[in-house]
């Protein structure tokens, strides 16, 4: 990666593996974007070596290399696993360029989100839900700290944790500025052994105690708009609904008072046992 502030390229990609990349990763460095890469597993010449990490803590190793150049407008975190099926790296940079979203994600078929979160008639859509295989933040989300790092805290008990915090402390944010790009579609080609938990209820309960702040009714807010709570489909169609894209804000920063009206930005405090 190069540490040219003066750097004209926009996008930055920033993908973990297992040791060399697959063939159509081969693309990723262009005219317009330049990539780099951790492993877990195998040392590879050019790639930060991280043996043994889990996921959140490979990205958060990214994460940490990537803000000490503020340059690029987009940095994109990809895992090694990335098929398409439609669309190619360029047609999504090319929609971010667009939109100019604070996050986007192009469509995964097989993520569990249901007809009623997905709208294929529009080229792109507001979501809640997004998986985190290929993620685009923005520069000013990157370089605010506050949705990014990954919090790593509940590792052991499931990798996953971490999206879903990012998830939810996105849409607490930037609600009507994240977007699934539906003309990508991606598929996932391998799923690995690591700890996964598909009961998101204690996580949602500590990040409710411990992020969400009493005197505020966010999280009422929070819960209408999370469809997954709500059972019955045509009620849920009508809570959740995708929309066309919003006009980029001024900035992506959040100021600090609406960080302290929100959440609790102390994060060596957060509880680190969901069982509490």
């Amino acid at each position: 990666m190069k540490q040219d502030s003066n750097n004209s390229k926009p996008f930055l990609y920033l993908v973990q593996s297992a040791g060399k990349l697959p063939e159509l990763y081969n693309d990723l460095q262009s005219e317009r974007s330049d990539v780099l890469s951790l492993t877990w597993k195998e040392k590879v010449e050019g790639a930060i070596y991280f043996p043994k990490s889990s996921w959140t803590e490979g990205r958060n190793r990214l994460y940490e290399e990537s803000v000490k150049n503020p340059s690029y407008l987009y940095y994109i975190f990809l895992d090694d696993d990335v098929e398409f099926s439609k669309g190619s790296w360029r047609d999504f940079e090319d929609e971010l360029l667009k939109y100019n979203p604070a996050i986007a994600v192009p469509y995964l078929a097989e993520y569990g989100s249901g007809d009623a979160f997905n709208d294929l008639r529009l080229d792109s859509q507001t979501c809640y839900y997004f998986d985190a295989m290929y993620n685009a933040f923005h520069r000013d989300v990157v370089m605010d700290g506050l949705i990014l790092p990954y919090y790593g805290n509940f590792d052991q008990k499931s990798w996953w944790y971490s999206q879903w915090i990012v998830i939810h402390l996105a849409n607490l944010f930037f609600p009507n500025h994240i977007l699934q790009i539906n003309t990508v579609w991606i598929n996932n080609l391998k799923h690995e052994d690591y700890p996964k938990n598909n009961d998101f209820k204690p996580i949602s309960k500590w990040f409710n105690k411990e992020v969400l702040t009493p005197r505020t009714s966010i999280f009422q807010n929070l819960f209408k708009r999370v469809a997954f709570n709500i059972r019955w489909k045509p009620l849920r169609w009508l809570i959740w609904k995708p929309r066309p894209p919003f006009p980029k804000l001024n900035s992506y920063r959040v100021p600090e008072r609406q960080k302290r009206q929100k959440i609790n930005v102390n994060r060596e405090m957060w509880s680190t046992d969901l069982a509490d």
